[in-house]
């Protein structure tokens, strides 16, 4: 684990803000005390402030907004931020700068697949292979 020397690693409490990835999941609980919030919603704010007091760590995707009353509401031993994004505009970063929290995050994780969308539509597009697919399913004969 990349923060160990700046943890307390037996007082550690993270939160994970949904069950999407539940390989992490089971990793995590296994070795911590963790809340994760198993609803197909948005995290309501009332919940997050109850949530997140106390916990060490916080994991979220980019719907999850993590503005400046969360961050302080979560207390000092907020020490990392950790989000399946490639960006980080959700988060408020002066305010994990007061608290010297960390913020991981994914860049770069979706360049190459972007790239290859960009071709395969391009491609699609140019030989209009939409429409010939439309064309196949319904009942297209030569």
């Amino acid at each position: 684990m990349i923060y160990k020397n700046s943890l307390k690693i037996h007082h550690f409490k993270p939160i994970k803000l949904n069950d999407n990835f539940p390989i992490s999941g089971i990793v995590l609980t296994r070795l911590f005390d963790v809340s994760v919030w198993n609803k197909c919603e948005l995290v309501p704010r009332e919940e997050w402030l109850k949530q997140i007091a106390g916990k060490s760590a916080l994991h979220c995707t980019i719907t999850d907004k993590i503005d400046n009353g969360v961050i302080i509401g979560a207390g000092s031993q907020l020490k990392c931020i950790t989000m399946f994004s490639v960006g980080y505009d959700h988060i408020d970063l002066d305010a994990c700068k007061k608290l010297w929290a960390r913020v991981g995050y994914a860049p770069d994780v979706v360049t190459n697949a972007t790239t290859e969308f960009t071709m395969a539509l391009l491609l699609a597009s140019g030989r209009r292979m939409f429409e010939a697919n439309r064309d196949v399913y319904s009942g297209w004969k030569s």
